[in-house]
């Protein structure tokens, strides 16, 4: 198992690896440096959801170090200023993708991420764009299975249906949670009893464990509208 052979490689082996890879990325590419960003947010996400990171001291030490160990730097003033104003242009819903910065241990021009963005607040408007955010996942996901493109089913189904139930622990403890494991742990007691199922098989699939039911992906889209109408009780 790979996560398992890990002992064997050092921290500054993989430092090694690293600076390798970029220079190799630049090179071969030609990409302009200070319009280069590294994000590991999903490649850690991956590692412990799946492949058993949840119990190698590695991959975890990795995944909190750095809210996935992400590192920005070289960018440009206008990427820094968006920061600076918390406007960032990001396709994904702002205010929590924010959020995800600051849990995170970013470095721009020497400043932590928590030194540079103001504190964000989430509201209704917030949490509603996340959760259609996420149907729209959904719905793509049903579309895909139409087409049998089962590798895009798989990556719609699963991160919308775990995001949606990110914003539902949300809704219910003012608390958001990021990583898979997190959002498992957390929504124990707070999932309505009608939709245990469709986790309990959203998480199986996200291991391999199991083939996707077809009829869940319906259920998904009727458990994000059921998030939707969580939030109006807020």
């Amino acid at each position: 198992h790979f996560w398992d052979q890990m002992d064997g490689i050092t921290e500054e082996m993989l430092s090694k690896a690293e600076d390798c890879i970029s220079k190799t990325i630049l090179k071969k590419y030609n990409i302009n440096p200070e319009k280069l960003a590294l994000d590991y947010t999903n490649y850690f996400t991956y590692i412990t959801s799946i492949l058993g990171g949840e119990t190698n001291e590695v991959a975890q030490r990795a995944l909190i170090t750095s809210a996935n160990q992400s590192l920005i730097t070289d960018m440009s003033d206008v990427v820094l200023e968006e920061l600076e104003n918390g406007e960032v242009d990001t396709p994904f819903p702002k205010a929590i993708y924010l959020q995800t910065l600051l849990r995170s241990n970013f470095v721009v021009y020497g400043k932590k991420i928590e030194e540079i963005i103001k504190e964000v607040k989430i509201n209704k408007e917030d949490l509603v764009e996340s959760v259609g955010f996420c149907l729209g996942r959904a719905y793509s996901a049903v579309v895909s299975s139409r087409q049998n493109d089962w590798v895009a089913v798989r990556d719609s189904f699963t991160k919308s249906a775990l995001y949606g139930l990110q914003i539902l622990i949300y809704i219910k403890t003012q608390k958001l949670v990021f990583s898979y494991k997190e959002i498992q742990e957390k929504s124990k007691d707070l999932l309505p009893e009608e939709y245990e199922e469709l986790i309990n098989h959203v998480i199986e699939v996200r291991k391999g464990n199991v083939t996707i039911e077809t009829p869940l992906l319906y259920k998904n889209i009727s458990f994000l509208n059921q998030v939707l109408k969580e939030i109006k009780f807020i």
